[in-house]
């Protein structure tokens, strides 16, 4: 899929990088989270990008929906060229992607392991 983009040499694939170093990337250098997933459980790292405040380009997919909601700016993997089609018209519209990479960032927030420990520990003991 990459090497049908366009712009695949502003691609930048990282491994080995410590927390700390993933946190500087997303707020520095980082302009949209793309999740590609074709299956998942859950999804945390999808959760962690909701937090990370920028707009995110997923698949309409498995839970990936019902995690991020309508906010996110889905694409098909089956045709690589919706994924780039998607972030230039969506990065062109800058009110539009900013409102709907708020309402994600905001909707993150119901993901939060002390929401979860208290739900559990009430369902436990009703």
């Amino acid at each position: 899929m990459i090497n049908s983009c366009v712009f695949k040499t502003q691609i930048t694939f990282l491994t080995d990088i410590s927390q700390s170093d993933i946190k500087e990337i997303l707020h520095q250098k980082t302009d949209v989270a793309i999740f590609a997933s074709n299956f998942e459980s859950f999804g945390i790292i999808l959760v962690e990008k909701m937090a990370s405040g920028l707009p995110i380009f997923a698949l309409n997919k498995s839970c990936i929906p019902e995690i991020i909601g309508p906010e996110a700016n889905y694409f098909n993997i089956e045709q690589p060229e919706s994924l780039h089609e998607n972030i230039v018209k969506k990065l062109k519209d800058s009110e539009d992607i900013r409102k709907k990479t708020l309402l994600t960032w905001e909707r993150s927030d119901i993901f939060n392991w002390d929401k979860a420990a208290y739900e559990t520990w009430n369902f436990i003991f009703k």
